[in-house]
């Protein structure tokens, strides 16, 4: 994704697709999107029918057997002469694109949302990495021809992120728009806030996690480092040993095995964000991405750190009135790993044996109002998990030819609202999720006893407009396990002797099929790429 690590990304692509060997065409195995149920999503909700996907990346080549007919608009804002991808850099748009909406049937690889369409603005070339006036034009004209949910797994670091144009822009499309952003965290075990377009705030910034079940945040993801007051990633998923169409698939290798990179976990959180589009539209249900962002985060499933530590909130405090949290989500993984399953069940409001109760809402508070939602006569030992977010407010001014495109100017438009989100029992508070710095509150905790519980949601005078639309959603679990990643010490224990490898655009080759004396300097690649986080 970064452009710092472009050289080395370009070194293991490299040496990768020399190694590559052709998946059976008798069945293409997906464990990655398994991993987040989203084969199952893909029954509950359906395959995104009727929603409109946009890329900004380097090309996608549209006459892969897996993306045939899916295409509904290309333009290049590149300057590099073509939409398709470049034959020396193949793969990358066509693989993310493989994971939204890949149907090649016949050769058994299907992606999230196969029945949603796609626009393909190519933003980037060989030159112009990072042009935020080429990525701008291509959102802009995106959002024109309809997307709802964006794909953009390029970006670059800066130290000022909260006032960057990509940001602001991004920002802007959620709200005037209705389009979700899916932004890769970037790859260098580093700032995952101090960057653009990751440092987004309406959308999703996306991690990367693997693993024989994909549930070990990578060591090269970005994270939220000691001195960011915001946390990102807000979701991690699948980004090494993702199943990828190809686009040198004429060749004769359709599919490859092990692309690794945030690159390919914003798609597995896109294609889901898709499905849910999809079946909102179909039961007249509201795809604000207000409602998407809190069902995903509240949805979601924990999973282990790099090294092994479990889901924890980066900051908190206890006091008289209980505990405060001031930095809600994990420094690793956000909220958690997608999970197709676990949105649907909040989504359509549905329980069962393990889903006690789920619910979400879209509504408003003017300044110090309130606001609640009854959980219910919980045991303890239940399991709580609920989030809340509202919008980031940005304007716009026409910078050049009418309409919206990258050489607009946007700003914040107001200071950034302050809610809080507040567990109580019996009508006492256990626990408060009160950040300052983000646009979301989220709480996740085991039940401590029995009793009658409730969410209450509170906006605080002096910030924000008069008015706040905000997005809440929550679930009860009947076991507390059931919301992480549960694993015997065996399989702990051999996920820890798996490498954890990756650069920007990177293809490895297929674990099973290795040729030895390449397989020795793609580790030594790796090793230089993949930082053991301190």
């Amino acid at each position: 994704m970064r452009k710092i690590n472009r050289t080395i990304g370009v070194c293991l692509w490299a040496i990768g697709f020399t190694l590559l060997a052709p998946i059976s065409r008798a069945g293409v195995a997906q464990p990655d999107i398994a991993s987040i149920s989203g084969d199952q999503s893909r029954v509950l909700f359906g395959s995104g029918t009727g929603i409109i996907v946009g890329i900004l990346d380097g090309g996608v080549d549209a006459t892969h057997p897996a993306l045939k007919g899916s295409m509904l608009s290309a333009k290049d804002f590149s300057r590099a002469g073509t939409t398709d991808d470049d034959r020396t850099d193949v793969g990358h748009g066509t693989g993310i694109m493989g994971i939204f909406l890949g149907h090649d049937y016949v050769n058994g690889f299907v992606g999230l949302a196969p029945a949603a369409k796609f626009v393909n603005a190519r933003v980037v070339n060989k030159v112009d990495y990072t042009n935020d006036t080429l990525i701008g034009n291509g959102i802009g004209w995106a959002v024109g021809k309809g997307a709802k949910v964006l794909n953009l797994s390029l970006g670059e670091t800066d130290a000022n992120p909260d006032l960057n144009k990509l940001n602001l822009m991004l920002d802007y499309v959620a709200e005037k728009y209705g389009a979700v952003a899916v932004v890769a965290a970037g790859n260098e075990n580093a700032s995952a806030v101090q960057g653009a377009p990751n440092g987004q705030y309406n959308g999703f910034t996306v991690g990367a996690t693997f693993g024989t079940n994909y549930d070990h945040v990578t060591s090269f993801s970005n994270y939220a480092v000691a001195t960011d007051l915001r946390t990102k990633p807000d979701l991690v998923a699948p980004g090494q040993g993702v199943t990828l169409a190809t686009a040198n698939w004429e060749a004769g290798t359709a599919y490859t095995d092990q692309g690794a990179g945030t690159s390919f976990a914003a798609p597995m959180v896109g294609g889901i964000v898709t499905q849910m589009m999809g079946y909102g539209k179909a039961h007249h249900l509201s795809v604000s991405p207000l409602a998407i962002k809190a069902i995903l985060l509240a949805g979601s499933t924990h999973v282990y750190k790099n090294e092994g530590g479990t889901w924890v909130v980066r900051h908190q405090s206890v006091t008289a009135s209980g505990v405060i949290i001031d930095q809600p989500l994990d420094e690793e993984q956000g909220a958690g790993r997608v999970d197709g399953v676990g949105a649907y069940n909040i989504y359509a409001h549905h329980t069962d044996q393990s889903t006690l109760m789920t619910n979400w809402t879209l509504s408003g508070l003017r300044e110090s109002g309130s606001f609640t939602m009854k959980l219910g006569n919980l045991r303890a030992g239940q399991h709580v998990d609920g989030a809340l977010t509202w919008f980031r407010h940005v304007s716009r001014k026409e910078g050049g030819p009418s309409g919206l495109d990258g050489s607009d100017r946007f700003s914040p438009a107001a200071s950034l609202a302050n809610f809080s989100l507040t567990l109580l029992l019996n009508g006492r508070k256990i626990e408060t999720s009160d950040s300052s710095w983000d646009n979301l509150d989220y709480l996740s905790l085991d039940v401590p006893q029995n009793g009658s519980y409730t969410l209450l949601v509170n906006r605080l005078a002096g910030s924000g407009l008069p008015t706040e639309s905000f997005g809440l959603a929550a679930r009860v679990l009947a076991d507390a396990n059931l919301g992480s990643a549960v694993q015997s010490a065996a399989m702990r224990a051999q996920l820890g002797t798996l490498t954890s490898t990756g650069a920007s655009r990177s293809f490895n080759p297929p674990v099973s099929t290795p040729e030895p004396a390449g397989m020795i300097v793609l580790m030594f690649f790796g090793m230089l790429a993949a930082r053991r986080r301190k």
